[in-house]
């Protein structure tokens, strides 16, 4: 598991996005989605995709709650990528706890090619 750590506004999701389009265009049949903490994540999600002309190759992405109300229905999903995965705990647990963040890894220039 990677998990990119950095400022807000600094490219992440746009990150994220990029590298869905690009496990869907690689592995056809095996849909990889974007995992948000709501639908207004979603859409914002969805409108940088269209602005990167990457909509095509990434679908609408899904959110915390529809996987739990949906459960195990998702078996099209073969990979999931989870944008802002604070927010997206915070949902699971109903923001009862703080959650820490942690970097597993540092990303190098190779990462964003």
């Amino acid at each position: 598991m990677d998990i990119i750590y950095k400022k807000k506004g600094s490219g992440k999701t746009t990150k994220l996005i990029k590298e869905c389009s690009k496990m869907n265009k690689r592995d056809r049949g095996c849909y990889t989605y974007i995992l948000v903490a709501n639908r207004d994540m979603a859409r914002n999600v969805s409108d940088i995709a269209d602005k990167l002309g990457l909509r095509g190759s990434v679908p609408f992405p899904v959110t915390v709650q529809e996987m739990i109300d949906i459960r195990g229905k998702f078996t099209y999903i073969k990979h999931l990528l989870v944008d802002d995965l604070d927010m997206c705990l915070r949902q699971v647990i109903s923001n009862r706890f703080d959650i820490p963040l942690a970097t597993l890894r540092k990303e190098t220039k190779d990462d964003f090619n």
